[in-house]
């Protein structure tokens, strides 16, 4: 089912390895090229030192290549393939590596030619300079900053007499220039005319449409562009003969090792190996090379508990960056990963193990990081110990036995990237992992008996996870700052200081979600002391109110503002004042924290006469507006009877009564009960008129 490449030359009694695809015309280096196969090969005899021969490759499982060497001048060859049509804008790009034989002299070299019926390219590839040489044009030779007995992509495009050479498919020509003239379309390697060639063929395709810049025209089929991952699918033993080392001791006759049919998944098989005693283990290794400290390894493995033998059943994953290697034990019977070479702790994971897991390994220097089935958080970090090479290894389990099955597993030399970064996982190759049947927690609801604390106080958080058919619904719980909230096992949240700390239930399942809740330690307000500028003020006038809190360390130190009496003396939400009627009102500042303290001043208010029409007598009328009773203070030269009469705005009088008062000062109450709120006229009347004015009436 898995295959790292898909082939687009289906090989028909060895014959057929070029088809047109997507535009392309194809060879993928799956067989020699020849007469029978579209192309044609030099009339020269190659010679006897002349080697031609399929490679499989060692770092791409399951890829061929062409791999041709002349050692002589005259051993030498070429591969040519002619194709129709009278296009003079045409694009090839090959994926191609020189072959460095240091033991012998001169100029190792190979070389692609195109032509387009009016002009030809002949481009030298010069391996043991990094050095492109157009032999057939006028493009100056190029030294490139690139290694090129290593796989590079070479694109070359011939439009009329114009030449332009991009390397790995940079938007930049690497090279630039005129071809010489030809009469005839062909694309042609090989030869390297007096120099000797040695070289690598991954693929080579050719479009006729037209001359095509990196990005543009048709794109390249995705089974050729270069893999990100080196891949080994499961479907072979690991041997010398697929790039891979065993161990030299010898397996002894209780270790098995099988290509499996996969019941689970069809078309599927992987690799199972088993030691029934610690002298019957084998491992398998790949070196792989390069000089990158920061790796990625990921591989599809489960293990095998045998019961019925005694002692500790693991399998291995040794990952190696040449600067410090992570022997990682996958303990099955105890559901454990334990880091032999390394630091970290053991941990002990709610996942089975003897089920399909996807491990993945970072290493970027010396720091290692291991996850479990692709969830972003690491279940293992740590520091691995010094080594001087680059591998990847499973088996062996040192002096324990192994029992293990691998689906796959892939390695990628450019980074160290966690799950859902770096080259995405070839879609060949299954990503399932665990029992079919087994689910996960989707999301962690976390809710509070209070959000609100002081300190040394407590509260309750407790979770709510979703699905309710999970199977681990246990959750692990943390703070954010312990110094402000400390959480124990259960979810009990102490306050520790003012602040605050986040808590975080983390679902134990592996499968990385997480709940949170925000928890608040305060200090509350012990006193509120109330201060005015001054405490008596005439009607309609302003005093400013302001509070000290303490302590001063009050977590919310706000108030909210109140008055006794808003018909006296009203209060704004900052603490001013403004008398309203004569009286006396207590302005009251309350905590806003819950704590239930409060301060108070008293607000005095002097009241005010009216004098409208007359005033042929001092007279004061107080509260005015009035709510029930309305007070007139009269001052007399002399005894007499005085009457008060009072009216409404239409001039019915409404109430009037009489009064024997004495000299001096002399004050009168009158109810309103038969009054409704309103404007009112008073008459104040002795031996002639002494007062009038208005009053108003309230609810």
């Amino acid at each position: 089912m898995k295959r790292l490449k898909l082939l687009l030359f289906l090989l028909l009694a060895g014959s057929i390895n070029l088809l047109f695809a997507q535009g392309w015309y194809v060879y993928d280096g799956s067989a020699i090229p020849n007469d029978l196969n579209g192309w044609i090969t030099s009339s020269e005899a190659p010679g006897p030192n002349f080697v031609e021969t399929v490679v499989d490759d060692p770092e791409v499982f399951g890829n061929k290549y062409l791999q041709y060497l002349s050692a002589d001048v005259t051993s030498k060859k070429y591969y040519r393939h002619k194709f129709t049509g009278t296009s003079t804008a045409i694009t090839v790009v090959a994926r191609m590596k020189g072959v460095l034989i240091d033991t012998l002299s001169g100029e190792y070299a190979f070389q692609i030619e195109t032509a387009n019926g009016v002009v030809r390219s002949v481009l030298d590839i010069v391996t043991d300079g990094n050095l492109l040489k157009e032999e057939k044009g006028d493009a100056a030779d190029t030294v490139l900053q690139a290694d090129l007995s290593q796989w590079q992509v070479y694109r070359i495009t011939l439009d009329g007499d114009s030449v332009n050479v991009y390397l790995n498919e940079g938007i930049n020509p690497v090279m630039a220039g005129y071809g010489s003239a030809v009469s005839d379309n062909h694309l042609r390697f090989g030869d390297a005319g007096s120099a000797r060639v040695a070289g690598c063929v991954d693929w080579c395709v050719i479009d006729t449409t037209g001359a095509y810049a990196p990005g543009t025209g048709t794109a390249i089929p995705d089974s050729l562009t270069t893999p990100a991952w080196y891949v080994y699918d499961g479907t072979a033993i690991p041997n010398d003969l697929n790039g891979w080392i065993t161990s030299s001791d010898a397996p002894g006759t209780n270790f098995v090792e099988s290509v499996v049919d996969d019941v689970e998944l069809s078309g599927n098989q992987y690799l199972k190996y088993l030691s029934v005693d610690v002298e019957s283990k084998k491992y398998y290794r790949h070196k792989f090379t390069g000089t990158s400290t920061a790796i990625t390894v990921v591989a599809r493995m489960k293990g095998i508990p045998i019961d019925t033998l005694s002692g500790e059943y693991a399998f291995q994953i040794e990952t190696a960056n040449g600067v410090v290697r992570s022997v990682l034990d996958i303990v099955t019977d105890e559901n454990m990963l334990k880091e032999e070479k390394g630091n970290a702790a053991d941990v002990v994971l709610e996942a089975d193990l003897s089920e399909w897991q996807i491990y993945r390994i970072t290493l970027d220097g010396n720091l290692v990081n291991v996850y479990l089935n692709e969830i972003e958080n690491p279940v293992m970090t740590g520091l691995g110990s010094a080594v001087s090479d680059n591998h990847l290894r499973f088996g062996d389990a040192g002096s324990a036995r192994v029992a293990g099955c691998v689906d796959w597993c892939v390695i990628d030399t450019t980074g160290a990237y966690a799950p859902g970064t770096g080259a995405v996982i070839p879609e060949s190759l299954s990503l399932a992992f665990g029992p079919s049947d087994y689910v996960f927690v989707s999301s962690i609801e976390l809710s509070a008996l209070t959000t609100a604390i002081e300190i040394n106080e407590t509260t309750q958080v407790s979770e709510t996870i979703t699905p309710w058919d999970a199977n681990d619904k246990t959750v692990s719980w943390s703070t954010s700052d312990a110094n402000i909230a400390t959480v124990d096992a259960t979810g009990l949240v102490t306050g520790v200081a003012a602040g605050t700390a986040t808590i975080t239930a983390t679902a134990n399942d592996g499968s990385g979600v997480t709940g949170t809740i925000d928890i608040t330690v305060r200090t509350l307000v012990t006193g509120i002391q109330l201060d005015a500028l001054v405490t008596t003020i005439d009607m309609n006038a302003t005093t400013q109110v302001s509070e000290t809190v303490t302590p001063w360390e009050a977590t919310d130190k706000t108030v909210t503002w109140s008055t006794s009496d808003a018909n006296i003396a009203t209060v704004s939400s900052s603490g001013l004042v403004t008398g309203v009627s004569g009286g006396t009102a207590t302005i009251t500042a309350t905590a806003n924290d819950g704590s239930g303290i409060s301060g108070t001043i008293d607000i005095t208010v002097e009241p005010t006469a009216i004098h409208t029409e007359s005033a042929s007598v001092p007279v004061k009328v107080y509260p005015n507006p009035f709510a029930s009773r309305v007070n007139f203070t009269i001052t007399l030269i002399r005894d007499e009877n005085v009457s008060i009469a009072i009216s409404d705005v239409s001039g019915k009088i409404i109430s009037v009564s009489t009064h024997q008062l004495k000299f001096g000062e002399n004050t009168i109450s009158i109810t309103s009960d038969d009054m409704y709120p309103g404007l009112y006229f008073y008459t104040i009347k002795g031996q002639e008129i002494l007062n009038t004015g208005r009053l108003l009436k309230i609810e």
